[in-house]
Parts: C-alpha cells; sequence; structure tokens
C-alpha cells in the first residue's frame, strides 16, 4: 500500500504536539507552580491521534472498531482540555 505523504506529515505532526504538550505543562509547573491539567488533556488526545496515525500507516482500515476508538478518545480529550481551560481562566477571573 502506497502511503500518501500526509499520513507522515500527520504523523510527525501529532507527535510533535505531545512533545509540546509535556514542554508547556512542566515548564508551567516550573515557573508559576501551576498544575494546569488543560496540558495533560490535550497531550493524551495526541497521543490517541498519533497512534491512529501509525496503525493507519499500518495499513489498518478507518472504519476498524479500534481507530474509531481511539480517534474518539481523542476528540473526547480535546473537549475535556479545552473545559478545563475554560475552568482555570474562569477560577483564575474571580479570585
Amino acid at each position: 500500500m502506497d502511503n500518501p505523504v500526509i499520513y507522515y506529515i500527520n504523523l510527525a505532526f501529532a507527535w510533535f504536539l505531545v512533545l509540546v504538550s509535556v514542554w508547556g505543562y512542566s515548564t508551567i509547573v516550573r515557573k508559576t507552580g501551576q498544575k494546569m491539567v488543560f496540558w495533560l488533556l490535550f497531550g493524551l488526545a495526541w497521543v490517541f491521534f498519533g497512534f491512529s496515525h501509525i496503525f493507519t500507516l499500518g495499513g489498518a482500515d478507518a472504519s476498524d472498531w479500534y481507530m474509531i476508538t481511539l480517534r474518539t478518545a481523542g476528540y473526547v480529550m480535546i473537549f475535556c482540555s479545552v473545559i478545563s481551560l475554560m475552568i482555570h481562566i474562569v477560577n483564575k477571573d474571580s479570585i
């Protein structure tokens, strides 16, 4: 199976965002002492997407149950990370 270049770009981007999330979380904890769950949930979402891209490159069909589960979990984690960030911003403004 010939994989288009975009699959490799998606894979690299996903794992790059995992690294950025870990860096963002550790930098904020080190500089401010705040543990922002947003970064962890965001990174976890991209871990799910990264694995789905690895499986896609391995020849998995997008309609396989585990592909649907991985991508759904990724989108749920993105949703949770945005909600977490919103809660953090609202709580910070109310203090």
